[in-house]
């Protein structure tokens, strides 16, 4: 069969009506054909391809926080240098980064300065912000032909961002509670009050996240018995049971070859 001659929006809107019956006749008798198909089929590869490359393009994006259309409030705020660092892809494998790569609710990265712990952290940011399933699929009977993500963004902070925050409004804190991803940052160099609000505040979000099976990363310079005394046996045992306090070593990493 003939393959028919294409026209423009405004030359098929021109058309009567029985004309325009007879144009989507002739298109639907070719697209059954064998050559029909396989040109339909090209043309779907190339919109899949170009919904492809604008996805990894608005999930950059989103990871550097410079998508331009989300409110200030609600991009992600990575550190910037480790988020260079990630986007590189010459990380080194630490045990950090081999931990957040297995599948955990809780996971506490304790080792000194430079081993690796942000930036293995930073890296479980960047592929969840990837992960295909937290975007929508091109669909055009939908009109689902742009990518946009559809989950809701992690949460990224330092423990002393933590500490600050208003322990009294619910919203405030709900918002590290309900995050799909938390990650919370050197916890332990925090000030801790005497009154013990950051303690609260801490058993709170991660008893929340417990019970509700959401992935939460803390990292820290401190080692299990600190961790413990610091905290209180209530986290130590929601950690003990729902995820992992993993040892990351003392040496640092810093101005060695990446690549």
């Amino acid at each position: 069969m003939t393959r028919p001659t294409a026209i423009s929006n405004a030359e098929f809107f021109a058309l009567s009506p029985e004309g325009q019956r007879s144009y989507n006749a002739k298109w639907a008798a070719y697209d059954a054909t064998p050559e029909g198909q396989a040109e339909l089929a090209a043309k779907l590869a190339r919109k899949l391809a170009a919904f492809e490359t604008a996805r990894l393009d608005q999930a950059t994006k989103i990871f550097t926080g410079t998508d331009s259309w989300r409110p200030a409030g609600a991009r992600l705020h990575l550190p910037p240098r480790a988020v260079d660092i990630v986007l590189s892809g010459g990380l080194i494998e630490t045990v950090a980064l081999a931990e957040v790569r297995r599948a955990i609710d809780l996971l506490v990265l304790s080792g000194g300065v430079g081993c690796g712990k942000t930036i293995a952290a930073t890296e479980r940011c960047r592929a969840f912000i990837f992960a295909i399933e937290n975007w929508n699929t091109y669909d055009a009977d939908k009109y689902e032909t742009e990518p946009h993500f559809k989950a809701n963004l992690p949460v990224w902070t330092t423990a002393s961002e933590l500490a600050r925050i208003d322990h009294f409004s619910g919203l405030a804190v709900s918002r590290f509670m309900d995050a799909p991803l938390l990650v919370v940052d050197d916890l332990g160099a925090e000030y801790l009050d005497a009154k013990g609000f950051f303690a609260a505040l801490l058993d709170e979000v991660v008893d929340s996240r417990y019970a509700n099976k959401r992935a939460t990363i803390f990292t820290s310079n401190l080692d299990a018995a600190a961790f413990a005394a610091r905290y209180g046996a209530r986290v130590v045992d929601r950690i003990r049971e729902a995820g992992r306090f993993v040892g990351c070593g003392a040496t640092s990493l810093r101005g060695r070859d990446r690549t």
